[in-house]
């Protein structure tokens, strides 16, 4: 939790105002601006009317604009509240040869669980297996992936 509440820090340094959202995955979704982000329902009514957005919702399961404004947790005050005492995060110079090849690896094993995900939203079985063996082959220890897969202790 400590790199998580470093990361908003940073974020809320960088954006005059900024938003929290959910995932289905029970992950995290920041929105920054510098301009006013205001949740205005008409609006988001109307966009979620436009055929090309719904779709794109649905696809993530995301089923009605309701659906899309119950994601939402909390707006700067409240992630300002959460990292009051975190530092932020730094840039990260020097990695060598090897380290960029280990997040680059670490990169492809989770966007292949996120598309294991979006398989399993469409209903694609088989996708959804053959991506979650590719990630539980990959990282057989990530309790993470281990609690999508029921395979916690």
């Amino acid at each position: 939790m400590r790199a998580l509440r470093a990361l908003i820090r940073s974020f809320v340094q960088v954006f005059a105002h900024a938003t929290l959202w959910t995932t289905e995955l029970h992950e995290i979704l920041l929105i920054g601006s510098m301009q006013p982000i205001e949740l205005d329902a008409p609006r988001i009514q109307a966009r979620y009317a436009n055929t090309s957005v719904s779709e794109s919702l649905r696809a993530v399961g995301i089923a009605s604009p309701a659906a899309l404004l119950a994601t939402y947790v909390t707006d700067r005050a409240g992630l300002e509240y959460y990292v009051a005492d975190a530092p932020p995060v730094t840039d990260v110079m020097g990695a060598d040869a090897a380290l960029r090849a280990q997040v680059a690896e670490q990169s492809a094993i989770l966007q292949t669980f996120y598309h294991a995900a979006l398989h399993a939203y469409a209903g694609n079985r088989d996708g959804w297996s053959r991506a979650i063996e590719q990630v539980t082959q990959a990282d057989p220890d990530n309790p993470y992936y281990r609690w999508f897969t029921g395979g916690f202790e």
